[in-house]
């Protein structure tokens, strides 16, 4: 058997096929979120569905967001959240997020 530098076997250059070497996937880092909190009523059952839905999407998306895209997109909607419920600045943005959420799926009419 006859392997060339690009690792092509003989039948591989007869007909003309090319070597593909597999990469593994990187590992991607899981963040825990915790399993209970305490309930905080923030006003979520003021929010529109949309809003929520923006909210969801990104707390399902954020594992896969670069750090920098993660943390300005979770600042970007929590301050739209904080003003749109009159909520104080200083909390973490992502736990205010899952909170929101939270109490948001807790509400009778959530879906």
């Amino acid at each position: 058997m006859m392997i060339t530098s690009r690792q092509q076997r003989l039948g591989d250059l007869a007909a003309g096929t090319v070597v593909i070497h597999d990469r593994p996937a990187p590992q991607r880092i899981a963040v825990p979120v915790p399993a209970q909190r305490p309930q905080t009523a923030h006003g979520a059952h003021r929010l529109t569905p949309e809003e929520v839905a923006v909210i969801e999407s990104f707390l399902r998306r954020r594992v896969d967001l670069e750090p920098d895209v993660r943390w300005s997109t979770a600042r970007t909607i929590a301050t739209r959240i904080r003003d749109r419920l009159s909520l104080p600045a200083g909390s973490n943005d992502e736990t205010l997020l899952e909170d929101v959420a939270a109490e948001y799926r807790t509400a009778k009419r959530y879906r």
